[in-house]
C-alpha cells in the first residue's frame, strides 16, 4: 500500500512533451512581447502568406487603397457608374457601296426554265416554284457563267413528280436576284 502512496516519475516522453509546451507557449509570448508594433512588414511576410481568410472583414477599406490602384476588372458587373457620354467624334470614313439596283427576275414557267439578269447586273441568288404540290423542285442552282471566271448571270431550277416512283420533269419558274455590282 505504501507504493501507491508514493509519487511515481514522469515518464521521458511525458518530459520531452512539455518541455515542447513550454517552448511553445513560451515563443509566442517572447513574439508578443519582444516585437515592437508595426514591426513586421512585407519584407518579413511571404509571397502568399496572407490569405483573403486571415483578413479581418472591414480592414481593408478605401482609405487603405492607393488611389488609381484598382481597375474596372476589380469590380462586379453593375457597381460601377457609367459616365456621362463624350462629344460627338468626327463621322468615320464611308464604307464601300453595298448592291445596288436589286431586282428579282422570274422566267416563264416551262420544263428546266432559266432566269436572266438584264445586262450590267450579276446573279446573287435564286430559286423556284411550282404549282402543283405534287412535284417538288430537285434542282436549284446559278448556271455557269458564259466567260470562264465571270460572274454568273443566271438562274436555273428543275422539277419533277413527287412519285414514287418519281416521274418525269415538271413544270416550274425560275427566279433570280440580280444587283449591279
Amino acid at each position: 500500500m505504501l507504493s501507491k502512496l508514493r509519487p511515481r516519475r514522469p515518464s521521458p516522453s511525458m518530459v520531452v512533451a512539455f518541455i515542447a509546451l513550454l517552448v511553445a507557449l513560451g515563443g509566442t509570448g517572447y513574439a508578443a512581447q519582444q516585437l515592437k508594433s508595426n514591426s513586421v512588414g512585407s519584407k518579413q511576410l511571404k509571397n502568399n502568406a496572407v490569405t483573403t481568410k486571415k483578413i479581418k472583414n472591414g480592414a481593408v477599406n478605401s482609405s487603405k487603397v492607393k488611389n488609381g490602384s484598382l481597375l474596372s476588372a476589380d469590380f462586379k458587373s453593375g457597381q460601377l457608374p457609367a459616365g456621362p457620354p463624350g462629344p460627338p467624334g468626327a463621322p468615320g470614313a464611308r464604307g464601300p457601296a453595298g448592291a445596288t439596283n436589286v431586282t428579282v427576275e422570274t422566267s416563264v414557267e416551262g420544263l428546266n426554265p432559266v432566269a436572266t439578269c438584264p445586262p450590267g447586273r450579276v446573279a446573287t441568288g435564286g430559286g423556284g416554284s411550282v404549282t402543283d404540290p405534287t412535284w417538288y423542285i430537285y434542282a436549284s442552282r446559278p448556271v455557269p457563267p458564259a466567260v470562264p471566271g465571270g460572274p454568273p448571270t443566271q438562274w436555273s431550277v428543275q422539277a419533277a413528280d413527287t412519285g414514287p416512283p418519281a416521274g418525269p420533269p415538271q413544270p416550274a419558274t425560275a427566279y433570280v436576284v440580280c444587283a449591279a455590282p
